[in-house]
């Protein structure tokens, strides 16, 4: 909705802009003496057509742009469900989000560090096996060493 209103909004300003301009230089009173054009009626005339096919235009693009390339919508970001599967973090679903469950969950994971300590060790782990990130690998066991 806001959108909509703000691309009337632009295009109203366009035409106060167009019309003030023609009048400055006169432009009005030479196409009505000349050809008998009535300016302002001219402008409403092409505001019904320009405005009325922009907004057709305006209200199609967003549904066109996503068939197009197949996009879906996401409502929800699923991070918080990865990072639970890998074992990094904790999934609150929006019905539990509760004062004391947050503050309950948000304890627990920052004094139980031993997921991700055991997830980095994992990770290093796999590394090791690659001799290219063998340093990285020993990086990561030489940082969890210091924590510990």
């Amino acid at each position: 909705m806001l959108r909509i209103v703000l691309f009337l909004l632009t295009n109203l300003a366009i035409m106060l802009v167009l019309s003030v301009v023609a009048s400055i230089f006169g432009l009005d009173r030479w196409a009505y003496a000349h050809s008998g054009i009535n300016l302002a009626g001219m402008l409403v005339f092409c505001a019904l057509f320009g405005i009325g096919g922009s907004l057709i235009s305006l209200l199609l693009s967003k549904t066109m742009a996503k068939m197009s390339v197949g996009a879906q919508v996401i409502d929800q970001p699923r991070n918080a469900e990865r990072a639970e599967q890998t074992g990094v973090g904790v999934y609150l679903p929006p019905e539990l989000l509760a004062p004391e469950t947050l503050y309950n969950t948000v304890t627990e994971l920052l004094v139980d560090d031993a997921p991700q300590r055991t997830r980095a060790r994992d990770i290093a782990a796999g590394l090791r096996g690659r001799p290219a990130a063998a340093v990285a690998a020993d990086l990561v066991l030489a940082r969890l060493a210091d924590a510990s």
